[in-house]
């Protein structure tokens, strides 16, 4: 299995862009990225987020105790798949450095630490929806996130019942942390997600669609900002503030309007349907379609035998009589299948072909119902 563990201060140990990177590149497949870190450099974040989404493979990562600051964005911005162990937290501020120098030289540490909050609030907006505004305002609380929390805002894909909240004692990993305002989920207050409003939604439904129970399938389901648009649209609501509820409560009046349709305008639509059905082309089965013509064949087959028998019997009678001379058998057989009552007129009007000697022969028995000879039937 392919794993790689970021449990240190990002920038330092293993939890470096080369060292990441170096560990990627000998690997295939899918892999596992596991995180407990209470952050660090920013720019070593980035690196290592970007070099986890750069990989050819499906990356998973796992949220095992803490991801705060870099970490967090390295979590949510470099797995495919972003889950959360339980009882473990997610946190999000903006950007910090211990400062000194001039005013001038301050100003710009001043802008250059707000572009770099800016950018990792496109992050998180990337992955859960809303605005980079948005975000940056849940940064500058410093916001903590429990598992579900987590899920809730989108930012995370599920839990991973699976795995296991993972403490550190290390005091050189939690050393940063003094430098939070608060020092964990516990200690700060809930997460302020209805800022995001519609976005927060999205996360909750995309939560159900997930199936937390099941947190290890590829795929991650989302609506897109399109997606999102079009919905509302359709349903003659607000984008920049519907909720999943707002969408839940609409289709549920749609449905119940449709309920409150009389029983008239319901026969009504069904005789229309029926009608229109009626006059519209049918659609069979090749197979099907196959064996009802085998079937016309074999029937007109037995058909045309039935009429070839009985032709072959009245022309054979004739020959018997005298009335057709044996050589003519195909010729009035043809004749009868093309005209059978006009052929046996014909066949009676013709004299019969002399075959025996005179005295031979013999007056038919009326009184017995015997055929008269020279009668053709």
């Amino acid at each position: 299995m392919n794993e790689i563990l970021i449990y240190d201060v990002i920038g330092e140990g293993d939890s470096t862009a080369h060292s990441v990177r170096k560990q990627l590149s000998t690997m295939t497949g899918k892999v596992t990225v596991r995180i407990s870190s209470p952050g660090g450099d920013a720019y070593q974040g980035v690196a290592i987020m970007n070099a986890l989404r750069n990989y050819p493979g499906h990356v998973t990562t796992i949220v095992d105790g803490v991801a705060a600051s870099a970490a967090s964005y390295i979590a949510i911005g470099g797995g495919t798949t972003v889950l959360m162990a339980p009882h473990s937290e997610l946190m999000i501020h903006e950007a910090f450095r211990a400062a000194n120098g001039n005013a001038t030289q301050l100003e710009k540490m001043a802008a250059d630490l707000d572009r770099v909050s800016a950018n990792i609030a496109s992050i998180y907006a990337d992955k859960a929806g809303g605005t980079r505004d948005q975000w940056r305002t849940l940064m500058k609380e410093e916001t903590w996130f429990s598992a579900r929390e987590a899920v809730e805002a989108g930012l995370a894909n599920g839990i991973d019942r699976h795995s296991a909240a993972v403490a550190h004692n290390d005091t050189k990993v939690y050393a940063l942390a003094q430098n939070y305002r608060y020092t964990g989920r516990d200690d700060a207050p809930e997460p302020n997600i209805n800022r995001i409003g519609r976005n927060r939604a999205m996360g909750i439904f995309d939560s159900f669609a997930r199936n937390e129970e099941q947190p290890n399938q590829e795929t991650s389901p989302s609506f897109t900002e399109e997606q999102w648009a079009e919905l509302t649209e359709l349903l003659n609501l607000d984008a920049a503030t519907a909720t999943i509820d707002d969408v839940l409560a609409t289709v549920k009046d749609i449905i119940e309007a449709g309920k409150q349709l009389s029983e008239e305008k319901q026969d009504s639509a069904t005789m229309s349907f029926l009608n229109h059905a009626a006059e519209a082309p049918v659609t069979v089965d090749r197979r099907v379609w196959r064996e009802m013509q085998d079937a016309i064949h074999r029937g007109v087959t037995a058909r045309d035998q039935d009429d070839r028998l009985a032709a072959e019997q009245v022309v054979n009678q004739a020959i018997r009589i005298g009335k057709v001379s044996p050589s003519q058998r195909e010729g009035w057989i043809k004749r009868y299948l093309d005209d059978p009552a006009g052929a046996v007129r014909a066949m009676n009007r013709r004299e019969e072909i002399p075959r025996v000697e005179l005295g031979h022969g013999r007056a038919p028995a009326w009184d017995k119902d015997e055929t008269p000879q020279g009668w053709v039937r």
